[in-house]
């Protein structure tokens, strides 16, 4: 005949946690075991709560983590990325490889989970994708929650513990009620839009009518390409009035007028030696400046 449990132990099973809630530094000193068997955590201090949405794409990271499934990985973080992110995700997709390889290596039984998901992090925030600070928070206590099951059992395997998690997230994201109430939701805000349509045309409309519609373009790293159109047209213009030095000089030289200087007309000469300081200079710019303009 199995014994009653005491009432204080009964209300504790009716307490429920909010969606996503979690205890973020579960390491040893944080953990009790009841005289029933039962883990406590203590010291709530640091916590972490996931959304929905970012519960779901844990999950995704999670089984594609296990997996080995980088395609996938780089794919999720790419979807979560803030939009102005423009991430290489070729080599992301490389590095993810090495470090799924170095940390969850189940053929000789490395199961590091939570250094890979550290690890993964690192590697997205240094090709501009910033997850979410819950995230990081998940990872530590993935990795203090292997920590402390290594502790009280050598071959603890997290990826068996976490699997009715995973069943349950897989049920919250295909009940039907969920789906219903997210396709009626879009509809609603469909419609809503649609219903201020007409007047924002007919604004728009009024502005054309008036002339007051401005659209405003600005260039962005268009600097250096004005500066380098501007050297160019300034060498050019060099280079044509030396040209025109030398025909003209030449012109001269076989004309023969006077005065001479060294047996050729000096006004040719002058013109020469104009035309060789001109080169000489564009030269020298070009050796100076072309590198960097």
């Amino acid at each position: 005949m199995s014994r009653a449990r005491p009432a204080a132990a009964r209300r504790r099973e009716t307490v429920q946690r909010p969606a996503g809630f979690f205890h973020a530094d579960p390491h040893a000193g944080n953990i009790f075991v009841t005289s029933d068997s039962r883990l406590c955590f203590l010291d709530w201090g640091l916590a972490g709560h996931l959304t929905r949405r970012l519960r779901h794409a844990l999950a995704d990271f999670w089984i594609a983590a296990v997996e080995q499934d980088t395609e996938r990985i780089v794919q999720l973080a790419a979807e979560l990325a803030p939009v102005d992110a423009r991430p290489d995700l070729r080599t992301m997709e490389k590095e993810v490889t090495l470090a799924l390889r170095e940390e969850l290596n189940f053929s000789i039984g490395r199961q590091a989970i939570g250094r890979a998901m550290m690890r993964l992090l690192f590697i997205f925030g240094q090709h501009g994708i910033t997850l979410s600070r819950d995230y990081a928070l998940m990872a530590k206590a993935v990795l203090s929650i292997e920590e402390v099951g290594r502790m009280l059992d050598p071959q603890f395997d997290l990826r068996r513990h976490t699997e009715p998690v995973l069943r349950e997230l897989h049920r919250e994201r295909a009940n039907p009620r969920l789906l219903l109430r997210r396709t009626m939701d879009a509809a609603r805000h469909t419609l809503l839009a649609l219903q201020d349509l007409p007047f924002e045309l007919r604004r728009l409309v009024r502005r054309l009518e008036h002339d007051s519609l401005a659209i405003n373009l600005h260039h962005r790293g268009l600097e250096d390409h004005d500066e380098a159109v501007k050297i160019a047209a300034n060498r050019i213009t060099l280079g044509v009035v030396i040209g025109s030095l030398i025909i003209g000089s030449s012109l001269i030289v076989t004309t023969g007028i006077e005065p001479h200087l060294l047996g050729f007309p000096a006004l040719g000469i002058v013109g020469y030696l104009l035309s060789a300081i001109l080169g000489l200079y564009i030269v020298w710019d070009i050796i100076r400046h072309g590198r960097h303009k």
